[in-house]
């Protein structure tokens, strides 16, 4: 199945490494004539396998990343967790942009859809059954994967070597954030290209899946009634309507397919506002009709931890005072909830925006 280029490029991940750990590691074994670079060519071989096998460790590194990527940091700030530094969200972000796995929860989904009839759902890993899937429907597709595959593993060992060599020479340690975040590019590259080959293969099989479970009373919309402590007083936050730029309201959004209220709360207060804002307690409902629609949006007190990234640009937004916040807000219900957050009640509201 490995083409002659993956080969070629993992003999590149053996030699290349090794050879700097021998010429640097082991002085004596320089090119000086033909015995002594045989000898660096084989310790370079030796030396170029045990790195190989050693940069497996770093694939921690991947690990600990992908499960803190987008949806994982909304998930815990929705728990009441902790915001990850801003330092480390700006590489996150660098490696996995806007990444919340959605392709990796639609595998898993078809993947439990297709082997359950066997019942054999849970002996598959879901990169194990894209695999398969590719394996035998889709070989060229496949072949892709595996040559990013090739590619990561190549950053990978020349991570490790500049591991070794550092002892020798730390100035190449200044080398190693090139080339562990092309490592962690790389791989997320991989990943996704499996991920989404699979899910397109078995579209175009006419693979479907049922749409999530909602009971009659789950709330449409989510939202929050964001906060941040200033001067030892609460500033609250407002943004403009999108479709009136006028109106100022509380930031909220719609609960996607599957999706709990909590979730969706972090991730609209952050996609309409940019602010990363962790769940204090829930603050009630306010149902109101939209055309045909009936809308019910679920909002929560949320205290406001760091600025991320503003995806809808263009909409202005506030930090006031409870006072001047009451005086801006457009909508009656805008003004109850804000009080409620003020007053620390847990009313449900009915009204109309």
């Amino acid at each position: 199945m490995r083409s002659g280029s993956e080969r070629l490029i993992d003999l590149g991940a053996i030699l290349l490494p090794g050879c700097l750990i021998a010429y640097l590691v082991v002085p004596e074994a320089g090119p000086e004539d033909s015995l002594s670079l045989a000898m660096l060519l084989l310790a370079a071989a030796l030396l170029g396998v045990v790195n190989l096998l050693a940069s497996a460790a770093l694939g921690a590194i991947y690990a600990a990343a992908r499960g803190r990527t987008m949806n994982r940091q909304i998930a815990i700030l929705a728990r009441g967790g902790r915001l990850l530094p801003a330092p480390l969200r700006a590489v996150l972000w660098l490696v996995f942009g806007e990444e919340q796995n959605h392709a990796l929860g639609r595998a898993e989904r078809l993947r439990k859809a297709a082997l359950a009839p066997l019942q054999f759902k849970d002996a598959l890993s879901t990169q194990g059954w894209c695999r398969a899937l590719l394996a035998t429907e889709s070989p060229a597709a496949l072949g892709l994967v595996l040559h990013a595959e090739a590619q990561a593993r190549f950053c990978r060992a020349l991570s490790m070597a500049l591991l070794w060599v550092g002892w020798v020479l730390p100035p190449l340690l200044l080398l190693l954030p090139l080339t562990l975040g092309a490592y962690l590019r790389q791989r997320h590259a991989a990943e996704s290209l499996l991920l989404e080959a699979a899910i397109t293969h078995a579209a175009r099989q006419g693979a479907s899946l049922p749409p999530a479970r909602i009971a009659p009373d789950s709330p449409t919309h989510a939202g929050g009634v964001v906060f941040r402590e200033r001067g030892g007083a609460r500033q609250y936050l407002l943004i403009e309507a999108n479709d009136e730029r006028l109106q100022w309201v509380l930031p909220k959004g719609h609960i996607e397919d599957g999706e709990h209220p909590p979730y969706a709360a972090v991730r609209e207060v952050r996609e309409e506002s940019g602010v990363w804002a962790r769940l204090e307690r829930e603050l009630g409902d306010v149902a109101y009709s939209l055309g045909e629609k009936h809308v019910v949006v679920r909002f929560y007190l949320m205290r406001a931890l760091g600025q991320g990234v503003l995806q809808e640009s263009g909409r202005g937004q506030c930090w006031l005072p409870f006072a001047q916040a009451m005086a801006q807000a457009s909508h009656d219900n805008t003004r109850e909830l804000l009080a409620a957050a003020e007053a620390g009640t847990n009313p449900a509201q009915e009204a109309r925006a």
